[in-house]
């Protein structure tokens, strides 16, 4: 049986890959103790990433990320692992 911060660290690395493959440069917040886990690079875009596992971030959290000002050609998301293998993926406003 592994731990929460395990299973998020295994799912960070999932969205990590999953974003590489696609062709984007990744890079993983130290510690992913800010409010994004993944920041993105594309060649005309940026996202940044909230991982989460089985469910939504808590109100608080949700907040702060909406409230987060990107800069306008960045995407803001937050994608929940499901157990069982499904991802989704939720855009929010760029606060």
């Amino acid at each position: 049986m592994i731990n929460a911060k395990q299973k998020g660290a295994r799912r960070e690395r999932q969205c990590r890959k999953t974003m590489e493959e696609a062709g984007w440069w990744v890079m993983k917040a130290g510690g992913s103790l800010g409010l994004f886990d993944i920041v993105a690079l594309g060649p005309m875009s940026i996202l940044l990433i909230q991982v989460k596992s089985n469910r939504p971030p808590g109100k608080k959290e949700m907040q702060a990320l909406e409230e987060f000002r990107a800069p306008a050609y960045a995407v803001k998301q937050v994608w929940i692992y499901k157990d069982g293998g499904k991802v989704e993926i939720r855009t929010l406003e760029n606060g």
